[in-house]
């Protein structure tokens, strides 16, 4: 069951979740993280390069966005893949051969989710650590 955490802004929810990041890649560098586009997550994308100043090391972090417009080249500034590049993958330093957004080619298009699809599985999946997040929650409301 989700558990509900209420925090000052949006600023302390990016940290709160940003910590939570942090320690998954201090116990698992090669992580999987799952990344978004759009205001939400930047927050958590802020807090997160303030761990990345304090020392965490993301370089060894895989990436897989959520969605990319299809027919919209990827050079295109707000093409999914370029919001991640600039918001994620530079910021943080991750590595970009580690960074997946899908293919929203035209001409690839009817095949991109299987390929998508197939190195989301040969990466094991997005990385979750439920008992964790319970536990740091809990600790958060002593």
């Amino acid at each position: 069951m989700a558990e509900v955490v209420i925090v000052k802004d949006t600023e302390a929810a990016g940290r709160l979740v940003a910590d939570h990041i942090a320690e998954q890649v201090k116990e698992k560098p090669e992580m999987v993280l799952g990344v978004a586009t759009g205001s939400t997550p930047v927050p958590v994308y802020r807090a997160l390069l303030a761990q990345k100043q304090a020392g965490v090391d993301f370089s060894r972090v895989s990436a897989f966005a959520l969605d990319e417009y299809v027919g919209l080249p990827v050079e295109h500034p707000e093409s999914y893949r370029s919001v991640i590049d600039r918001e994620v993958t530079i910021p943080l330093g991750l590595n970009p051969s580690r960074v997946h957004v899908p293919d929203g080619n035209l001409d690839r298009i009817e095949t991109a989710g299987e390929r998508y699809e197939a190195a989301l599985v040969a990466s094991g999946g997005v990385s979750t650590s439920r008992a964790q997040a319970l536990a740091r929650s809990r600790a958060l409301r002593r």
